[in-house]
């Protein structure tokens, strides 16, 4: 399956590194934290290193790039998870973990990156200021040889579980569906554009061959619903609301070509806001 898919999803590298906060004092913290401590990083980027600032949040596409008419900017080479996102009171001495995951080239910043991520110690988060005491940091081991398996019997049912919003273009917010094939429609235009931008792999835009393949899967059951994300960028001094679906839906006779997209999207993230954490999902085969 690997040699003849359509997709250069063999390009796609990535390496996740596991952060270990403890929280030194007791406070607030609001939904998804994800986004609170991406503030956080890239402000000691901007402070420490302007141009890794650039490479890595902006993604500026330059004028004479071939597709800059197209694109004004690259996806982002990077994604911060944390897994609570619901609002509560925390107390003094509990642990906080993070994940961010590295994209590509962006793999190439990691020993940059070390004392900068370093250099966040005792930095604050969240509106009650709750400083951050880093006691680990390693680097997870790489699934991306796992992409590629056998699917699992019953190979046509698959279960999707949403851990954070999930907003794609398309998805009809009355009724809260998702056909399969406009997720994998998604999940294409985002593996291809990171694999061309950020891992060397040829310009792919034609989709036709999966999204025909997904055409056919039946949404068997759903539990979703629509979760709003109020966020502040403090950089931009601006309130602002992003919502998507969380909850879970299974599907049936699902195409044994689409796990491996789909096994990416539970590493790499799917549709918008994905930097800071957004379009999280679980694949159960």
């Amino acid at each position: 399956m690997k040699q003849q898919y359509p997709l250069p999803l063999e390009h796609l590298t990535w390496r996740t590194i596991k952060l270990t906060y403890q929280l030194t004092r007791a406070g607030r913290l609001p939904h998804f934290k994800s986004a609170l401590w991406r503030g956080i990083l890239g402000h000691v980027l901007l402070e420490k290193s302007p141009l890794l600032y650039e490479q890595i949040f902006e993604c500026k596409l330059p004028p004479d790039h071939p597709y800059s008419r197209r694109f004004q900017h690259a996806p982002s080479p990077y994604l911060v998870s944390i897994h609570d996102n619901e609002p509560r009171t925390v107390q003094s001495g509990e642990e906080l973990i993070v994940y961010l995951t590295l994209i590509g080239k962006a793999i190439d910043h990691f020993s940059e990156l070390i004392p900068l991520l370093q250099d966040m110690d005792r930095r604050a988060i969240g509106p009650d200021w709750i400083p951050l005491q880093m006691v680990d940091l390693s680097l997870l081991e790489t699934e991306e040889a796992q992409i590629w398996l056998p699917p699992k019997p019953p190979a046509d049912l698959i279960n999707l579980r949403f851990q954070s919003p999930l907003h794609v273009k398309g998805v009809d917010r009355n009724y809260l569906l998702l056909p399969l094939s406009l997720l994998i429609h998604r999940l294409a235009e985002r593996m291809s554009l990171l694999a061309y931008f950020h891992c060397d792999a040829p310009f792919v835009s034609d989709f036709s061959d999966l999204k025909e393949k997904a055409a056919t899967a039946r949404i068997l059951s759903k539990h979703v619903q629509w979760r709003e994300w109020p966020r502040f960028s403090s950089r931009k001094y601006e309130k602002f609301q992003k919502g998507g679906l969380m909850g879970s839906i299974s599907y049936g006779e699902v195409h044994p070509h689409l796990l491996p997209l789909l096994r990416l999207g539970t590493h790499l993230h799917v549709g918008k806001g994905t930097a800071w954490g957004m379009g999280r999902m679980s694949l159960e085969e």
